[in-house]
């Protein structure tokens, strides 16, 4: 009786702190993240994959996480533009933070609190 009221009070305790932690990995560095949201595309080809993105943070910043198989024609580089709904536009520099990992392309680019809350309050389009 004592073993089996252990146990219970074991498997509560560990049930009560048991959380989920998403984490995306880009070069040498973690990041905690959102889920993941696919975006599909709009081709009919196998070479062109679906683009991924992941909301992160590290402990000053937050980043927007753009993931996609990695082929011939496509690299993800440059400047990232976000289209919002309420027709506003987001635009990312890239600051060079990539990965190249089992042939998917890893960009990451950092969103200032302004361009966070502006897409708390519109979607992406």
């Amino acid at each position: 009786m004592k073993k089996t009221l252990f146990l219970l009070i074991l498997i509560l305790t560990y049930a009560v702190d048991l959380h989920g932690q998403n984490l995306v990995f880009v070069a040498e560095n973690s990041y905690q993240s959102t889920e993941t949201f696919t975006l599909q595309t709009n081709t009919d080809g196998d070479r062109v994959g679906d683009l991924e993105l992941v909301f992160a943070k590290d402990e000053a910043n937050s980043l927007i996480i753009v993931r996609s198989k990695l082929v011939r024609t496509v690299r993800i580089s440059g400047k990232l533009i976000i289209y919002l709904e309420d027709g506003s536009v987001i635009t990312c520099v890239d600051k060079g933070i990539k990965d190249n990992v089992d042939d998917i392309a890893t960009t990451a680019y950092y969103l200032t609190s302004e361009e966070v809350e502006k897409m708390k309050k519109s979607n992406i389009h």
